[in-house]
């Protein structure tokens, strides 16, 4: 009886250990529960407070969730189609409306997405436009996948307008600079092909009253763009009276161009002054600019313009009155 005793005794002991392992086993589930409560709170309030617009999809592709940020855009921004995505909602079948439109970056996005939701690729990101009648917007498309065996992805759309924008007017100033230094190989590139020579109104010797007329017509006319007709001999200085108007301009800092139009083949006198384009004609290996191009920003000086023909000279007519021309083969 007194071993039996101990039995029981041993039993309840045993039975209000087991008791209290119990209690501290759901004690500590009760522990873990909460922190995995506050875990997904805190990741909840994370993903509502960031700025990039941000929706979970599940592994077909429905939306789960979007955060504030995604909401908030939607309703500032009525006509996008992120007005139409909320949960339930299949974002694919959103993108696939879009690219039905002609959206050619929604078709890329569809792409994208389903092969991160497949699992055959690990991210996935696209920059697309996103403009609006008042104002020029772009995004970063950033789609990666969702870990676990329910599967799913995360689509993040980033703000870049700003960092675009800059992209974009690097790119115009570039383009701008380039333009620049074409043009100044081009200037470069005729002035060695020409024999340089400083003219200005010491070069001009005489006190004539008619000398002194033409002088005051220079100054007169030098400071504008009007066309100049100069008439003359051969030998009186046509060509320094279009270096003193050229020097006595705006345009002086800039070389003057001069084409003999005279001296200048038949054949070759349209593609020197308007210039050409690759395979144009038989030889022509490179596109040539020609002297109206060289000259833009400056004057050009067409000595004995009576010798071009009567066809060019009615193309010259349209660059005189209207600033425009055509190359060869354009």
């Amino acid at each position: 009886m007194k071993d039996e005793g101990k039995t029981k005794r041993q039993l309840i002991e045993e039975l209000r250990k087991r008791v209290a392992e119990l209690e501290a086993s759901q004690k500590e589930d009760k522990r873990a529960e909460e922190a995995l409560s506050q875990s997904r709170e805190f990741n909840r309030v994370v993903l509502m407070s960031l700025q990039t617009h941000i929706a979970v999809l599940d592994k077909e592709g429905y939306v789960l969730d979007v955060n504030e940020s995604w909401m908030r855009f939607a309703r500032e921004n009525e006509a996008t189609s992120m007005d139409r995505v909320s949960p339930g909602v299949n974002y694919l079948e959103v993108c696939q409306k879009s690219s039905g439109a002609g959206d050619e970056s929604a078709k890329e996005a569809i792409e994208g997405i389903r092969r991160v939701l497949d699992g055959s690729h690990e991210r996935f990101e696209l920059e697309y436009p996103c403009h609006s009648p008042s104002e020029q917007r772009w995004f970063l498309m950033s789609v990666m996948p969702l870990r676990g065996s329910e599967g799913g992805g995360v689509v993040a759309h980033t703000d870049i307008t700003e960092r675009k924008k800059a992209e974009l007017e690097l790119q115009r100033a570039l383009s701008e600079l380039s333009r620049l230094k074409e043009q100044l190989e081009e200037e470069t590139a005729y002035l060695q092909e020409e024999i340089k020579s400083e003219h200005n109104h010491e070069n001009i010797i005489g006190t004539s009253n008619a000398l002194k007329y033409v002088l005051h017509k220079v100054e007169q006319i030098a400071p504008t763009d009007t066309t100049v007709l100069i008439l003359g001999e051969t030998g009186t200085g046509k060509e320094l009276i279009a270096r003193a108007i050229h020097s006595s301009s705006p345009r002086k800092s800039r070389a003057m161009v001069k084409v003999n139009c005279a001296t200048l083949p038949a054949n070759l006198i349209e593609s020197e002054l308007f210039g050409h384009e690759k395979g144009a004609f038989t030889g022509a290996q490179t596109k040539q600019v020609g002297r109206f191009e060289v000259a833009d920003g400056t004057t050009v000086f067409l000595d004995e313009i009576g010798e071009l023909s009567l066809e060019l000279q009615a193309k010259l007519l349209r660059v005189l009155e209207h600033g425009e021309f055509e190359r060869l083969g354009s």
